[in-house]
């Protein structure tokens, strides 16, 4: 409600404010942005109000963004993309050894970029999908053992471990979220995916939570059987 009355008081602003201060108006609601904690249905009232309200703003962030970002940039970034985005699309033809092989690659490979950690952050986003495919296909591989090379109990503790260690790799991912919304002073459409992002990973985590306590109960139930 308080992000809904911010945003139609922005929209009448806007009718009468120049592009100077419009941008402004702007960088005021991203700097509330930043130290509000909005819910997933917030994000998503702002994200349709930007959409709405971009032609407006779109006067300023033109010219200052044909400053801050270089041709080269872009370029490293449209390259990167087009890497990860052909990894996605062939992830249903490679084994796990060779998708884990890529995923680590490229992550590095991103890691090692001369860009912004918001920058990298959105690349490495894209990356998730690569990694849940690894989780599911290890995990299957592990389940179609037969019971001469493992028992379904060292299953389940197999299983148990991944998905700890892939919780971590989440925890890890929603603190540097977090850590550079709350420390970078973007503007208001990088602070929406920003938002997005952490409210995905917080979701993720909370699945992730979720499947390893009941892994935790089945491995009691085994051990107690």
């Amino acid at each position: 409600e308080e992000a809904d009355k911010r945003i139609s008081a922005l929209e009448k602003e806007m009718e009468s404010l120049d592009a100077k201060d419009g941008l402004k108006a702007w960088n005021e609601l991203s700097d509330w942005m930043r130290n509000t904690d909005l819910s997933r249905e917030d994000v998503k009232i702002l994200r349709s109000k930007l959409n709405e309200l971009k032609p407006a703003f779109e006067r300023t962030t033109t010219s200052k963004s044909s400053r801050s970002s270089s041709p080269q940039k872009g370029d490293v970034i449209a390259v990167m993309t087009a890497k990860i985005e052909n990894l996605v699309k062939e992830t249903g033809e490679k084994s796990i050894e060779e998708l884990s092989v890529e995923y680590t690659k490229l992550e590095s490979e991103i890691s090692a970029l001369s860009l912004g950690n918001s920058e990298k952050d959105l690349l490495k986003v894209q990356l998730v999908p690569v990694k849940d495919l690894i989780e599911i296909k290890s995990e299957e591989e592990i389940l179609i053992k037969s019971e001469d090379e493992m028992t379904p109990l060292n299953k389940y503790k197999a299983i148990l471990e991944q998905k700890k260690e892939r919780r971590q790799k989440i925890k890890r991912d929603l603190e540097s979220y977090r850590k550079n919304f709350g420390g970078s002073g973007f503007d208001i459409e990088m602070g929406l995916k920003y938002q997005e992002m952490i409210e995905e990973e917080k979701k993720r985590l909370e699945e992730m939570d979720t499947k390893i306590s009941e892994l935790k109960r089945k491995i009691i139930e085994f051990e107690g059987s």
